[in-house]
């Protein structure tokens, strides 16, 4: 869909849908030094979840081989890849907040929304529902993170729970579009 080369690109408000790759990141590939920006973006049925899927191997919407990028406010549903359905990081460090994954899938390996073997990822007030991998059960079907490190994952709420500050484990309540219904126990429970 787009690859993103040293740079410091301001993405905002954009569908990214049915992107696929004959490698990794099949719709966004992110290399160099930059520090690009997605605000309020939707990423659904990328990678192997495409209209005409190539094999994308890791990464059904970011693969990451360098740099610092921001996702803040937005959805990623229905991705897939060989291993990490919606992020497969090399190198750099990605950081979400305020993002919605759900349904996304690793079809052969590990971490249903991501594969972060030395732990170089951040989620924060994220929520982490209905992902799925082929690889063991539980921690694994929401992500992978390697004896190399540890992805940081605060004040989010993550299906089969995850160690970290402010996590919870419970149902969101989503409405049809992946809105949070008045009664949820999402509310009032990220960080500031």
């Amino acid at each position: 869909g787009i690859l993103l080369q040293n740079s410091d690109a301001l993405i905002v408000q954009c569908i990214f849908e049915n992107n696929s790759s004959g490698d990794f990141g099949g719709a966004v590939g992110i290399r160099g030094n930059g520090s690009p920006q997605f605000i309020n973006c939707t990423f659904r049925n990328n990678g192997l979840g495409a209209a005409n899927p190539a094999n994308t191997k890791g990464g059904g919407v970011v693969f990451l081989r360098e740099g610092a990028p921001l996702f803040v406010n937005c959805l990623f549903h229905n991705n897939k890849a060989w291993e990490g359905g919606v992020l497969l990081v090399m190198f750099g460090t990605p950081t979400f907040i305020n993002c919605t994954l759900v349904n996304n899938q690793a079809t052969i390996g590990h971490g249903g929304v991501f594969f972060d073997p030395d732990g170089r990822a951040t989620f924060r007030n994220c929520i982490f529902r209905g992902n799925t991998t082929t690889k063991g059960v539980g921690l694994s079907d929401q992500g992978y993170s390697g004896s190399g490190g540890t992805t940081l994952i605060r004040y989010s709420n993550v299906q089969g729970g995850w160690i970290g500050t402010g996590n919870i484990d419970a149902d969101p309540l989503f409405t049809a579009s992946y809105a949070l219904q008045t009664t949820s126990p999402c509310k009032n429970t990220g960080d500031s």
